[in-house]
């Protein structure tokens, strides 16, 4: 599934590029079809930050995003950074006391405010008091009403921008009025990003993911995260009650299980749970993925290498491309993993990319003993067997689980 999105520079006073405003697009024509504004917003918001990524569009630079009335007054729903995203005031927007009292709390909260196509009035003159930016589509104003606004609006202290800026001479003219940032076809036209939508059975697994794999996770929260999805529940309860730990009482909650198995145990083993979901898998490939975990857990214990529940979650997610049909580029963006295990994943650089390389290796059969020198052969086999009998046990419980 395609989604496209507009990305149109925005420069400062010496020609620095800043920022992007982040458009809606419906396709790769550059076009805007826009019935329903909210679900416009929605789009560049969700497509921006969970589907493309917003370190992919800006980088370290602004993004600059139009908001609604509704997102405005219902700023709850507004799940967006604060560090480096411009919220843009649309100019249609009604100054009216439940707008500003939004407006407020976003400001209170941290965000920066942009107006957008903003024209002075008695009416929407309040919007002022809220504003880090002001947004001057120059084409309302010739070069007289231009310099007197830009005067009027000097002593608010924020930040002017010219946008719709055409030609040489309108940047000029702009500059000379001390305007502070500029937008416009003479610097740089919208571009199209194209990118590719991951399903939603597929995001919320991801979401999930992200939950468990958060270093500063409670074990309260843990069990909240395990305990809102019933599928997750039950397979965990399952596995633990299995005759793999013959215990003598049956575990009944998700907090007993984590207590008996441990923090770590549980997002191993949730995880693992979690990957199983996805219906359309391939058993090979889940399979695949757990005895190569599996095998780098053994390899960084034989190396004592500390960090073996990384390498383990390496292993694990080292096929997730392929599970999940996406690149694995886009899957990281969602996911907030160490930097350790991001490196191992895309290049398989760094202690922990090491060990997945060598795992891969071993199964590929282009392992050579020069590799991994404190390893011989026949210990690495013996690794490997562990490892086939721990994914061909862990898939079992996965089937009888689900």
């Amino acid at each position: 599934m395609d989604i496209y999105i507009g990305r149109q520079p925005i420069y400062d006073a010496q020609l620095e590029l800043i920022g992007y405003e982040l458009l809606f697009r419906s396709g790769q024509d550059n076009q805007a079809i826009i019935n329903n504004p909210n679900a416009a917003t929605s789009d560049v918001i969700v497509n921006a930050c969970l589907e493309i990524g917003l370190n992919k569009l800006v980088g370290a630079r602004l993004a600059y995003i139009n908001i609604t009335r509704d997102f405005i007054v219902r700023h709850e729903e507004l799940l967006l950074p604060k560090n480096n995203v411009v919220l843009e005031v649309l100019e249609d927007i009604e100054c009216d006391d439940e707008v500003l009292k939004g407006l407020k709390s976003l400001k209170d909260k941290g965000h920066t405010i942009a107006l957008d196509d903003y024209v002075l009035s008695d009416k929407n003159r309040r919007f002022l008091d809220y504003a880090d930016i002001i947004k001057l589509d120059i084409r309302d104003y010739d070069e007289k009403a231009l310099t007197q606004i830009v005067k009027l609006l000097k002593p608010h202290k924020a930040l002017i921008l010219a946008e719709k800026i055409e030609d040489k001479h309108e940047y000029e003219f702009c500059a000379k009025l001390g305007i502070d940032q500029f937008q416009g076809y003479f610097l740089s036209k919208p571009q199209i990003i194209q990118g590719k939508k991951i399903p939603n059975n597929k995001l919320n697994l991801l979401r999930l993911l992200a939950s468990l794999q958060n270093p500063e996770v409670s074990i309260s929260e843990q069990e909240k995260i395990i305990s809102h999805d019933v599928a997750l529940s039950y397979g965990l309860l399952r596995y633990i009650n299995s005759p793999a730990f013959n215990l003598i009482k049956t575990i009944e909650s998700i907090r007993q299980a984590i207590m008996l198995l441990g923090h770590q145990n549980v997002k191993k083993w949730a995880t693992i749970l979690s990957l199983g979901k996805l219906n359309e898998c391939p058993t090979p490939l889940l399979l695949m993925s757990m005895i190569r975990a599996r095998m780098c857990e053994l390899i960084a214990e034989e190396l004592n290498y500390q960090q073996k529940d990384a390498c383990f979650t390496a292993g694990l997610f080292s096929s997730l491309d392929a599970i999940m049909n996406t690149d694995m580029e886009e899957i990281l963006l969602h996911l907030p993993l160490s930097q350790k295990i991001t490196l191992a994943l895309l290049a398989q650089e760094g202690d922990i990319g090491a060990i997945l390389k060598f795992s891969i290796a071993w199964e590929e059969d282009r392992w050579t003993n020069e590799q991994v020198p404190d390893i011989d052969k026949t210990r690495m086999q013996e690794l490997y067997l562990d490892a086939i009998e721990f994914g061909e046990s862990t898939l079992s419980e996965l089937s009888q689980a689900a």
